[in-house]
């Protein structure tokens, strides 16, 4: 059957590619007992692959707003805005932005983390607001759409590590606190040979540390095969992580492995 998403048709094409072996969609949504996808072995030995995403959904809410298109009325600039740990709601963010823009290019400063020393800004409530709530504010000059406000991700400096082995101990803590057992458990279902979890992680779904660490193409892969408390069974893990250019998969006949997630086709 045809895949019911592109993320689907991109997980099946990369686990056929890397297993060498035809991986096809089989849930068509008729049921909600059915697994992902299905491993097609010559010898008739089955398999059976079930895809969930790692995910933070209060990041993923954060940067669909800008489909919202808000602006600051008259502003000359592009206004990004960055969450520290916070996010919180667009018409709040909206709001407190367009009281202080304003008086920040009229001051001529586009930075709002530099309006600490001036007087009339710092003790305004839509900037004691924006501190509180741990928000990077910062305008830029453009030429197309003045006075958008664009929401990102945080800039954070950490360390990163080489290896992967932080990475895995991460996703192992992870996948053992009981938010995915119902994949777990339709895969056990199945009782098939093969059990693969595939896992889509998003950009902000892990820390910082580990995402760099697993989507350098030079990491070191991990030095041992997951163990996650009462999961067995589990034969195959797959990490696609968004925007990536390579993907790590683990099997517990071909251990660690990296593949360029490219899929012609």
């Amino acid at each position: 059957m045809e895949c019911r998403s592109e993320e689907e048709k991109l997980a099946s094409a990369l686990m056929s590619r890397a297993l060498g072996v035809p991986v096809v969609c089989t849930d068509d949504g008729t049921s909600d007992g059915m697994c992902d996808f299905e491993v097609r072995h010559p010898s008739g030995a089955p398999g059976a692959g079930e895809m969930t995403r790692i995910t933070n959904p209060s990041a993923r809410e954060w940067h669909s707003l800008n489909r919202k298109d808000l602006r600051v009325g008259d502003s000359e600039l592009v206004w990004i805005v960055r969450p520290r740990n916070n996010h919180p709601r667009a018409d709040e963010v909206h709001r407190h932005v367009a009281a202080i823009a304003p008086l920040s290019e009229a001051h001529g400063e586009t930075d709002f983390d530099r309006l600490w020393e001036v007087p009339h800004i710092a003790e305004h409530p839509s900037f004691i607001w924006l501190h509180e709530q741990q928000l990077d504010v910062s305008g830029w000059r453009t030429s197309t759409m003045p006075g958008r406000i664009y929401f990102q991700g945080a800039i954070v400096a950490q360390f990163v590590s080489k290896g992967l082995d932080p990475v895995l101990a991460w996703l192992e803590a992870e996948l053992a606190n009981g938010r995915y057992d119902n994949k777990f458990e339709k895969l056990a279902r199945t009782l098939a040979t093969e059990q693969h979890l595939v896992l889509r992680i998003d950009t902000e779904g892990m820390p910082p540390a580990e995402l760099l660490s697993l989507t350098d193409a030079e990491s070191h892969l991990p030095t041992r095969a997951p163990s996650i408390p009462g999961r067995q069974r589990l034969t195959g893990l797959w990490l696609i992580p968004e925007f990536s250019k390579t993907f790590v998969w683990w099997s517990e006949h071909d251990g660690w492995n990296r593949t360029v997630a490219e899929v012609n086709g």
